[in-house]
Order: structure tokens, then C-alpha cells, then sequence
């Protein structure tokens, strides 16, 4: 089922994950454009929230059930083809890191 926004509504169907086993135990079922599109997706909203790429792989791998290799290939395709994105979030990234060392400074 589609949002509005053209973007799997994950509330309503459950999703077959990546490499995840089917009706024979062992069984790898391939990977299509939709599941491609939807951890895209999902990398996306974590990047509004200024998630690291080890906490994306990680979050994704815990609550979605993706493989942490298969989500590691997907960000590594968006970095190739948004290199000057990545490159400022990257230095957004360590300034808020720094902004938040620096309030625990202040803190103590």
C-alpha cells in the first residue's frame, strides 16, 4: 500500500525483507526495486534526524529487520550520487558533536 507521498505506508503491510528466508528454510529470496526504494526511504528520515551511517545500519537492522550489508550498499550508492550532500552532512555531523561536547563543558 502507498502514503499520498508515493511512499510505502509501513504502518498498514508487512514488508519481506532482504535476504530474509522463505516458505523452505534456507531459501534467499532476491532483492527487488521495492525493497531498494524503501531502505532508501527509510535512510532518508533517519538523515532528517542526523543519524550517523553506523547508527542508520544499525537502527535499520534492529527495528526493520534489514541486513546491515544490504543497508551499507544502499548508503554507499547515495553517497556516490550526492557527494556535495554527504560532504556538508557529514560537517553538520561533527559540529553537532562538537556543540554537544562543548555544552557538557560548560555543564561541569
Amino acid at each position: 500500500m502507498q502514503s499520498t507521498e508515493g511512499k510505502p505506508d509501513l504502518t498498514q503491510e508487512p514488508i519481506p525483507r532482504p535476504g530474509s528466508t522463505g516458505p523452505v528454510k534456507g531459501e534467499v529470496r532476491k532483492i527487488s526495486l521495492m525493497d531498494i526504494q524503501l531502505v532508501q526511504n527509510l535512510i532518508e528520515r533517519c538523515l532528517q534526524l542526523y543519524m550517523s551511517r553506523t547508527d542508520v545500519i544499525n537502527t535499520l537492522h534492529t527495528q526493520a529487520k534489514f541486513e546491515t550489508g544490504f543497508t551499507s550498499l544502499v548508503w554507499s550508492k547515495l553517497e556516490e550520487q550526492n557527494r556535495d550532500f554527504f560532504r556538508a552532512y557529514y560537517t553538520r555531523l561533527r559540529l553537532m558533536d562538537q556543540i554537544m561536547l562543548f555544552n557538557q563543558l560548560l555543564e561541569n
